[in-house]
C-alpha cells in the first residue's frame, strides 16, 4: 500500500517499497532489472550473487537482483543495508532526507523560513528579541504571517505546524483550514479513510478508493493489470514511471532527495541549479558551495559568479552577503537588524 505522512521529514522508502517484489522492476513480471543489453561488470564477493551472474557496471548483485548501492535505499553501500524510513541513501550512505521546503543544517531538517536561529539560511541567527519571518529577521510579525510561535512567524490558520495556535499539530491525513485541523491531502494525494494515497499506484486504492486488486495483480495508473507496459517497472505491487518518480527514479527503491526532482531517470535539480547532497543550489552565489559543492568561503567573503571574494573595505559580512550596515534596510546597524516599513540611515532606522 501506498501510503504518505506528511511530516517534517518525508517519508521516502514506506512499506510497498520493501515489500512484494524485491527486484528492480521490469517492463513485464519477467523482465530483467533495466540492466542494458551487453553491459556486464563482475557481482561484489559480498554481494550473495551467484558465480558467474552479471550486472552492469556500478551496480552490485544482491541475491537475485542487480541494484545501485550508491543510491538504492535496501541496499545502501552494500546488500541489505537499508536506510531508515526517513533517509535517502546518498553515495552509498544513508543521510537525513527532509521536505522540499525545508533545509539540512547539520544533521536535522530546519525549517529556515521561521528559525530564529537559522534564519533564511543555517548558522544564522536573529538578534535577541527580532523574529524570523519567511526567513528574513524582523523586529515583530508582518501582517501576512501575524502569528508568533517559538520566535517564528506563522499564519496559524493555515499552518499545519501551528494550526489555530501554537502547538497544535494537523495529523497526516489533515490540513489546516481556518485555523482548525480538517481531513485533507496534497494536491497530489487523495484521502481514502484516514490515509492520503495515489490512487494510480496504491493496489488497495487502485483509481478510487477501496478498490483493491488482486493478489497477483499490480496497480498502473489507477488501473488493475496484469503486468506493467514499458517503460513502466514493476516496483512492490505497482507499476511506476522511473523517469518521473522521485521514490523510483531510474529503479525501484532510489528515491530522490530533498529538492531533488526525477528528471529522465536520474535524481537532478532544475534550471541552473546543482545537486549539492540533498539540497539544490546556485553555486554562483552559495556561500557554503561556491563554484561547486562544499566549497565554502570563509568569514569575511562571500560567493560571487562562483568565486569567494572578500567583501570590500566599508562592508559586513551578515549571513553569506556583505553588507552596507549604514544603509541596509535589513542589516541597519548591525547584521539581522531589520528597519521593516522604515529606512536605514547611517545605522539608524528612520
Amino acid at each position: 500500500m501506498l501510503l504518505v505522512g506528511l511530516v517534517a521529514c518525508r517519508m521516502v522508502n514506506p512499506a510497498f517499497d520493501a515489500a512484494g517484489s524485491e527486484g528492480s522492476g521490469s517492463g513485464t513480471s519477467s523482465a530483467s532489472s533495466g540492466s542494458d543489453p551487453g553491459t556486464t561488470g563482475a557481482p561484489s564477493e559480498d554481494s550473495g550473487g551467484t558465480a558467474g551472474a552479471l550486472c552492469d557496471e556500478g551496480q552490485a548483485r544482491c541475491e537475485d537482483e542487480c541494484v545501485r548501492t550508491s543510491l538504492n535505499l535496501r541496499h545502501c553501500g552494500g546488500c541489505f543495508q537499508q536506510c531508515p524510513m526517513t533517509a535517502v541513501c546518498i553515495d552509498s550512505a544513508c543521510r537525513v532526507d527532509c521536505d522540499p521546503a525545508d533545509t539540512v543544517c547539520g544533521e536535522t531538517c530546519i525549517d529556515t523560513r521561521e528559525d530564529p536561529d537559522n534564519c533564511g539560511e543555517c548558522g544564522n541567527a536573529c538578534t535577541e528579541g527580532d523574529v524570523c519571518a519567511d526567513g528574513v529577521c524582523l523586529a515583530e510579525c508582518p501582517a501576512e504571517l501575524p502569528n508568533e510561535c517559538g520566535g517564528g512567524c506563522v499564519d496559524q490558520q493555515t499552518d499545519r505546524d501551528h494550526c489555530g495556535d501554537c502547538p497544535t499539530v494537523c495529523g497526516a491525513a489533515e490540513l489546516c483550514a481556518s485555523g482548525q485541523c480538517e481531513p485533507g491531502c496534497p494536491a497530489n494525494l487523495e484521502l481514502c479513510g484516514t490515509l492520503c494515497t495515489d490512487r494510480s499506484l496504491d493496489a488497495d486504492n487502485c483509481g478510487r478508493c477501496g478498490n483493491a486488486c488482486d493478489a497477483s495483480q499490480l496497480c498502473g495508473e489507477g488501473t488493475c493489470v496484469d503486468n506493467c507496459d514499458a517503460p513502466l517497472l514493476i516496483c512492490g505491487d505497482s507499476c511506476i514511471d522511473p523517469r518521473t518518480t522521485r521514490k523510483h527514479c531510474g529503479d525501484c527503491n532510489q528515491a530522490c532527495a530533498g529538492q531533488q526532482q526525477c528528471i529522465d531517470g536520474e535524481c537532478g535539480c532544475t534550471g541552473d541549479e546543482t545537486a549539492c547532497g540533498t539540497q539544490c543550489v546556485d553555486t554562483e552565489t552559495d556561500f557554503k558551495h561556491c563554484g561547486e559543492c562544499g566549497n565554502s568561503c570563509g568569514g569575511g567573503n562571500e560567493c560571487i559568479d562562483g568565486a569567494c571574494e572578500t567583501c570590500e573595505e566599508g562592508l559586513t559580512q551578515c549571513g553569506s552577503k556583505c553588507v552596507d550596515t549604514e544603509s541596509d534596510d535589513k542589516h541597519c546597524g548591525e547584521c539581522n537588524h531589520n528597519c521593516g516599513s522604515l529606512s536605514c540611515e547611517m545605522g539608524d532606522c528612520l
